[in-house]
């Protein structure tokens, strides 16, 4: 029998001077495309275009976005993937999910970057500390996922 094929992916980190996307069926070695935050029609034209070409014809089976807000997290709310108020000329109330969903047809799940970053810092990549203790994410701006500042405080209960 055949190895099952991993399903094509796509992880953006939509920071507002820049996006990093990157597209593939392991995001972990794959490919990250840059491209500076204009427009939101203008930057997800160029997502959209950036994965389209990853992805060589197949199709794209789910979205993961990190996402500079404040954002809409809870995937029960109609403003779900929607961009609340923010200094980013263009982007208070863009609803990133309608968007992108209709550019790239595909299941996506959002969060703010600084979770996604806290997430990813946590043992196993995967939120709370073993014991109870908690992750107290502190960030600054800047121009990759990687100047995002972590600090992991291990919280007594």
């Amino acid at each position: 029998m055949p190895a099952m094929r991993q399903p094509n992916i796509a992880a953006i980190e939509a920071g507002g001077t820049t996006f990093v996307v990157a597209v593939g069926r392991d995001i972990a070695n794959s490919i990250r495309h840059s491209i500076p935050t204009t427009s939101p029609i203008e930057t997800l034209s160029r997502v959209a275009r950036i994965i389209n070409d990853g992805l060589s014809g197949d199709p794209l089976n789910a979205m993961g976005v990190a996402s500079f807000g404040p954002l809409c997290i809870d995937s029960a709310d109609p403003h779900y993937g929607v961009i609340g108020a923010t200094p980013k000329s263009g982007w208070q109330g863009f609803n990133l999910k309608t968007h992108l969903q209709t550019l790239l047809g595909c299941p996506i799940a959002f969060d703010t970057d600084v979770n996604s970053a806290a997430c990813a810092e946590a043992p196993g990549g995967r939120g709370p500390l073993p014991g109870g203790r908690s992750t107290a994410p502190m960030s600054r701006g800047g121009r990759h996922p990687r100047n995002t500042l972590i600090c992991l405080l291990r919280l007594r209960r």
